[in-house]
């Protein structure tokens, strides 16, 4: 009679890939939050400005629970920055907002992609 066994020691291996998980995970929040920034920065540039507000209305808005970072404009004094950005019947659309987001839209898959290379590959903290 002839036995065959095989075993696999996989517990280190899941270890290591909560790990990168986690690493992974904080390495896109800190991306994400550059890209933005970026995204923020680029927009206030692109905004038509009149009195300021919308311009300045435009920030980061982070979810606490979910990995997600985005960038907002309007609220308060500044409602009407869709009627800016979309246009009205009577007012063309002057997007600052979608077009700050395409600018930056291959930075963002760069870096959430690098940020997970990283993690996989160890070198985060090197």
């Amino acid at each position: 009679m002839i036995n065959l066994e095989f075993k696999a020691e996989v517990q280190p291996l899941a270890e290591r890939l909560k790990e990168t998980a986690e690493t992974g995970r904080k390495q896109t929040a800190e991306a994400l939050q550059t890209c933005a920034a970026m995204i923020r920065d680029q927009a206030k540039i692109l905004c038509p400005v009149k009195t300021g507000k919308l311009q300045k209305s435009i920030q980061i808005r982070k979810e606490t629970e979910a990995l997600s970072v985005g960038v907002s404009a309007g609220g308060g004094e500044a409602s009407y920055a869709r009627f800016v950005e979309y246009g009205t019947s009577r007012k063309k659309a002057q997007p600052f907002m979608r077009a700050a987001l395409a600018l930056a839209k291959l930075l963002v898959v760069k870096a959430v992609g690098s940020a997970w290379r990283k993690a996989l590959e160890g070198e985060v903290g090197a």
